[in-house]
């Protein structure tokens, strides 16, 4: 397959592979869709809503994508034989609105080299680094493999995984040159539809509306008091 576009429907973008001469569009196309947020995310007490809660959701959907990300990432790397320590992104995020654009913007590669294991010894702090490095270049150099998945993947930033998440796209798509389209599904990306539980139409309509502001930065930033 040569001079490969793929899309996921959000937004036209030109991914650069590191290390690969080979240039991947990619287009989303997002359509909202209804729904409700589960008492899981809410954390909120009844007829209170805040800057906090809302923070709050935010951070617990966060981590609901990266956790599924993990998932999926963990599947094909079991291909290699390999298991991967779970992704933690806690420590990352920090818990401003600046923090959150900083922590959109890594690329998940760098969000995974960022991770580290609950104990920490000399021979593990670097080993997801060290066999996420071994996997990806062996996925380059296998000629057997066209689609470079994984390679793909740890080069997009959280932002575009996010709106995946949220928008329902468990999949990408791709297309040649005469336009014949090859969907990739995402086996273990589960979107935001499936963490959906217990439903409540006012919260929920607040928390899509205050989410979609956020990824279009609308949402104003705090600024930070002085000190007395």
């Amino acid at each position: 397959m040569s001079n490969i576009k793929f899309s996921t429907q959000i937004e036209t973008k030109s991914l650069k592979i590191e290390n690969n001469k080979k240039k991947y569009n990619l287009c989303e196309n997002i359509t909202t869709k209804r729904g409700r947020i589960p008492n899981k995310l809410k954390n909120v007490k009844k007829g209170k809503h805040n800057n906090e809660t809302k923070d709050n959701s935010r951070k617990r959907l966060f981590n609901l994508c990266a956790n599924s990300l993990d998932n999926f990432i963990r599947n094909e790397f079991k291909k290699y034989k390999i298991e991967l320590y779970n992704l933690n992104i806690k420590s990352q995020l920090g818990t401003s609105l600046d923090d959150f654009d900083k922590f959109f913007d890594k690329k998940i590669i760098q969000i995974y080299f960022d991770s580290s294991p609950k104990r920490k010894t000399e021979s593990n702090i670097d080993y997801n680094k060290n066999y996420i490095q071994l996997v990806l270049e062996k996925e380059l150099k296998n000629n057997g493999i066209k689609i470079k998945i994984l390679n793909m993947i740890f080069n997009m930033e959280f932002r575009k995984i996010f709106k995946m998440f949220i928008y329902d796209i468990p999949y990408i798509i791709l297309s040649n040159n005469s336009n014949e389209n090859y969907k990739i599904s995402l086996t273990g990306f589960k979107t935001y539809k499936y963490h959906l539980e217990e439903f409540d139409d006012d919260i929920q309509e607040k928390f899509k509306k205050n989410i979609k502001l956020f990824l279009k930065g609308k949402i104003k930033h705090r600024k930070l008091r002085k000190k007395r």
